[in-house]
């Protein structure tokens, strides 16, 4: 993930349990950390997490198959819900202000094309290593 979003440091899936992830969100000079758990998996259509330590946050992945006649390559809708707790210090430091949550959805919608700029590069490089 961190090829497409400049926000997330790393991540990191534990060895011990596939189910547990490891973020790193660092920019501007502040880092936030945290632990999650996949609560549930639905291949294709659904990831649900929540923390389970570090930053509180919690939230779902949908994928939708999108048809679109004009295009003969498949493609896929994607919708992200997601919540969050700013640590009590940050919550002081953001309290009254909205722009917080614009600019949230701004650097997501940012990472999302960004991501899928990353995933056609990657279909067209695969694209060119196919056998004829």
């Amino acid at each position: 993930m961190p090829q497409w979003s400049p926000w997330l440091r790393a991540v990191r899936v534990d060895a011990r349990d596939p189910h547990l992830t490891h973020w790193t969100l660092a920019a501007k000079g502040l880092e936030f950390t945290w632990q999650a758990r996949m609560v549930s998996v639905e291949p294709p259509k659904r990831i649900v997490w929540e923390s389970v330590h570090g930053l509180p946050n919690r939230g779902q992945v949908m994928f939708r198959e999108r048809s679109d006649p004009n295009v003969s390559t498949p493609s896929t809708w994607l919708e992200i819900e997601l919540a969050f707790e700013l640590p009590a210090w940050a919550a002081r430091w953001f309290h009254n202000a909205p722009w917080l949550q614009g600019f949230v959805e701004r650097t997501l919608r940012a990472d999302l094309e960004r991501f899928r700029a990353y995933v056609q590069q990657r279909m067209a490089n695969e694209k060119l290593m196919e056998p004829f």
